[in-house]
């Protein structure tokens, strides 16, 4: 799930030219309710444009103002209205309290402590490394061993299976006749091809082990086998007058003897028979399996040589590893302790004194030392002088949404990532102003907003760009996303028929585009006008997408 992110307060951008205006209405947007105000984050990561903060504003004199004054975080100034901020630079050195910066301190310098700390660390991480580069290689032959064992196991019961199919099939033929078995048969020799499959795969780990060898005579003793079988299969092909053809046509290459050929239908298939359920037949087929198991008994033994191997790296590499864990769990207290002296205790020191608005000791590492020294000296400039930050609201002051700059701003910032633009206006709001007065106009807008606000994310981006004309920016949205939101359109839509508040209902055109729509235009709030339009021109209180054809209005 997507973690939320509190909106922030956008810095505000001149407003493009030759963009559509949506101002409309009887109150223009205004800012200067900061409620939404926050430090300004990075744009593209937060889903918050990037803002500008202006230096710090003139303090009145006679201000009250000490290091621990709470003072506003920075945050974005206008440049259309107000004067521009100043720095007071003078530092004040006349104080009996603080000595000089350029006087000479002494100090163990927490730089020097590092180089130490780091180079020792450096090195004992680099051994643990390369001893957990030999444990993954380790792991990974042990990995190895088993995956090849799996595979050599797989392809042997395979080559076993594909072996006693064709002789079930061919036992099967000679006893019944049924010529559906012999093509079974030819389809697993050479159609499906178990047995060559399997045998490449053992040929492929196991070519320079002894167990090839076991490998290469199951395969001849198949042979021979299959031989007997095509004999057998020919005899009773001849008895029932059948003709060969495709995989089946090599039984023709079959020579028979004098005596089989002058023998009857009957004794031929008795032959046939003979010659896949004899003793001779049957020897070979449990040479067969028991070459596939020897086979399957080496591989077993190679992986139990290799996990015994490993097993004793891996006990050597983990006894490393826990020494080396050891010598850094040393390096880790003393720094540690190392810090506690010279940087907490002196810190901790520190805000005592400021809490009390007193100077600061010099204590601790040469860095706070000279710190402290420079706090001292503008702590004597803190009592004559204070700084205040101040920002230009970028917020609409009658519904605290965004207002139509930052909304401008907003629409640059987010060209180019997922988004869904939302242009909104009331229906006939002119009408409630003249019918109801300009105070009950007031609580639709807020009203509206309120709604707005509610039913959006706090990464999206509602704004007040007219006056009746609303806007929002929906992020990380995209055009398989229509249900969604207009369900939420849905929502407040409904909440406006709602008249116990004793607001009165109106109804909204809303014209939507994605950022990923098809046949769009450049410029995405010029869609989303477009869209809009027809929602104006088809009896408004509506919702219309564009790249839907404007075919028909979805009515909220």
């Amino acid at each position: 799930m997507k973690k939320k992110h509190k909106r922030t307060n956008p810095a505000p951008a001149a407003q493009k030219s030759g963009l559509p205006s949506a101002q409309s209405g009887d109150a223009p947007a205004q800012s200067g309710d900061a409620q939404r105000n926050a430090p300004a984050q990075d744009a593209a990561a937060n889903h918050t444009p990037p803002q500008s903060a202006d230096a710090m504003p003139d303090t009145p004199d006679g201000a009250e103002s000490g290091p621990l004054q709470d003072t506003p975080e920075p945050a974005q100034a206008s440049k259309r209205g107000g004067q521009e901020p100043k720095l007071y630079s003078s530092v004040y050195l006349d104080n009996p309290f603080i000595p000089e910066l350029t006087e000479k301190m002494s100090g163990l310098k927490i730089r020097s402590i590092n180089v130490v700390v780091v180079t020792f660390a450096s090195l004992l991480l680099l051994l643990f490394l390369l001893s957990s580069l030999q444990t993954t290689n380790a792991d990974l032959e042990l990995r190895d061993a088993n995956d090849k064992y799996i595979e050599c196991e797989l392809a042997a019961n395979q080559l076993k299976h594909a072996s006693n199919y064709l002789t079930i099939q061919a036992r099967m033929f000679a006893v019944t006749q049924d010529i559906k078995y012999m093509e079974r048969y030819f389809e697993e020799a050479f159609v499906n091809r178990n047995r060559e499959q399997a045998t490449d795969v053992l040929k492929t780990y196991l070519s320079d082990t002894y167990a090839y060898l076991y490998l290469d005579e199951a395969y001849r003793y198949s042979y021979e086998l299959m031989k007997r079988e095509y004999r057998s299969m020919r005899l009773v092909a001849e008895a029932k007058n059948y003709i060969l053809g495709g995989d089946a046509a090599l039984l023709n290459d079959v020579q028979l003897s004098e005596t089989e050929r002058n023998m009857t239908p009957e004794e031929k298939i008795r032959t046939a028979m003979n010659l896949t359920h004899d003793a001779y037949y049957q020897r070979y087929v449990d040479l067969i399996e028991r070459c596939v198991n020897s086979c399957i008994g080496c591989v077993t033994n190679e992986r139990h040589n290799a996990e015994k191997a490993n097993a004793a790296l891996l006990e050597q590499l983990t006894f490393s590893q826990r020494l080396l864990a050891v010598l850094l769990m040393l390096v880790t207290v003393l720094t540690i302790l190392t810090v506690i002296r010279l940087v907490l205790w002196p810190m901790n020191a520190f805000v005592t004194c400021i809490r009390h608005y007193q100077p600061l000791p010099m204590t601790g590492a040469y860095e706070l030392r000279y710190l402290a020294r420079a706090y001292n000296i503008m702590y004597k400039e803190n009592q004559k002088t204070s700084a205040h930050l101040r920002h230009e609201a970028e917020h609409d002051a009658l519904t605290s949404l965004y207002n139509r700059g930052t909304f401008d701003r907003l629409r640059e910032d987010y060209k180019n990532l997922p988004i869904a633009l939302m242009l909104i206006d009331v229906d006939k709001f002119k009408t409630i102003n003249d019918s109801h007065g300009h105070d009950v106009g007031d609580q639709v807008l807020q009203k509206i907003a309120r709604l707005l606000d509610q039913n959006f994310r706090e990464t999206d981006f509602p704004c007040r760009v007219g006056g009746d004309e609303f806007a929002v920016i929906v992020t990380d949205v995209s055009s398989g996303m229509k249900n969604l939101l207009k369900d939420k359109l849905q929502r407040i839509s409904d909440a406006l028929q709602d008249t116990s508040d004793g607001v009165p209902g109106v109804t909204l055109s809303v014209g939507v585009a994605f950022n990923d729509r098809e046949d769009g235009t450049e410029d995405i709030y010029k869609d989303a006008d477009r869209a809009l339009y027809v929602v104006k021109t088809h009896g408004r209180n509506g919702v219309e997408f564009y790249g839907e054809h404007y075919a028909k209005l979805a009515p909220l």
